[in-house]
């Protein structure tokens, strides 16, 4: 990839960067209607576990299974803003937050539909085992299968 602004969405749940589960990668929660992700243009692979396993803890899963690249031009192309936060930063990976989604559900999953159709330029980084993200559960929050016992 070029020195162009890439994004990355990180995969903590298996079949998220199989060609289904990308739209779900790139469809924002209905709760801030904002797509959170990080910078990846110059960022050595150790800043991208570090970022991808930070996701992962927050989302409470266990696992990092890898992460999906998309340069700024394809946000921009769909009327999307990309606004760099830097809060956290890994290294060179600074979190960003994709804004000006639709407010219907239904618009959200067409406009990640358009986003996904820009891969066949871009990148899909599968880690070979998936990575512990040192997520524990409690007591409290649901069990996590291990990465074998999970399906696609």
């Amino acid at each position: 990839m070029s020195d162009a602004l890439c994004l990355a969405r990180f995969a903590d749940e298996k079949g998220r960067l199989s060609p289904s589960g990308l739209v779900r990668l790139y469809t924002p929660p209905v709760r801030d209607n904002s797509l959170s992700a990080f910078t990846a243009t110059k960022a050595p692979e150790t800043d991208m576990l570090e970022a991808g396993k930070f996701v992962a803890r927050e989302r409470e899963h266990r696992y990092l299974f890898g992460w999906a690249l998309l340069r700024q031009c394809a946000y921009e192309s769909v009327g999307l803003k990309i606004c760099i936060d830097g809060d956290p930063t890994f290294g060179e990976c600074r979190h960003a937050n994709v804004k000006g989604w639709p407010s219907g559900k239904l618009e959200r999953v067409g406009l990640a539909q358009k986003l996904v159709k820009f891969h066949k330029a871009c990148c899909i980084r599968r880690l070979p085992n998936p990575v512990d993200s040192g997520y524990a559960p409690t007591s409290q929050t649901k069990s996590e299968s291990s990465p074998s016992e999970v399906s696609e």
